[in-house]
C-alpha cells in the first residue's frame, strides 16, 4: 500500500519538479540578456538536464519500490520537492487567486504522501 502511495506521490510531484527546473533555467537564462548565450545555455541545459531528470526519476522510482529503501527515498523526494517549490515561488511569486493556487494542489498532495511514507524514519524506537 505504501509503495502505491509513493508512486502516486512521485507522479503528482512531476509538475513541480518540471516547474522548478524551468524556473531555474529561466532565471539563469534571462539574467544574461545575451541572445546567443540564452540559446547556448538553453540547449546545453535541455540536452543535459532532460536525461539527468529522467534518470533521477527512474532511480527514485526503483528505490521507492524496494520496501527497505522506500522511507529514505521518500525523504529525499520530499526535500527535492520542497526545494523545487521554493524555486517556483521565488521566481514566479505566491499565487494571487484560486486559479493560480490550483497548480500547487498536486505538489501539496505529493508532499503529504512523501511525509507519510518517510514517517517511519523518525518514529523508529531505539533499542
Amino acid at each position: 500500500m505504501k509503495g502505491l502511495l509513493y508512486v502516486a506521490a512521485l507522479l503528482l510531484s512531476l509538475p513541480n519538479l518540471i516547474a522548478g527546473t524551468a524556473s531555474l533555467l529561466l532565471k539563469h537564462t534571462f539574467a544574461t540578456r545575451n541572445p546567443l548565450q540564452i540559446m547556448t545555455d538553453f540547449l546545453f541545459q535541455v540536452v543535459w538536464g532532460l536525461p539527468l531528470a529522467a534518470l533521477l526519476f527512474f532511480v527514485l522510482l526503483v528505490l521507492g519500490i524496494v520496501e527497505r529503501t522506500r522511507p529514505y527515498t521518500a525523504l529525499f523526494a520530499f526535500v527535492l520537492n520542497v526545494t523545487a517549490l521554493a524555486f517556483v515561488i521565488s521566481v514566479f511569486g505566491l499565487p494571487h487567486d484560486f486559479d493560480q493556487a490550483v497548480f500547487f494542489i498536486p505538489v501539496l498532495l505529493a508532499l503529504i504522501g512523501f511525509a507519510w511514507v518517510a514517517l517511519p524514519i523518525f518514529t523508529q524506537r531505539r533499542s
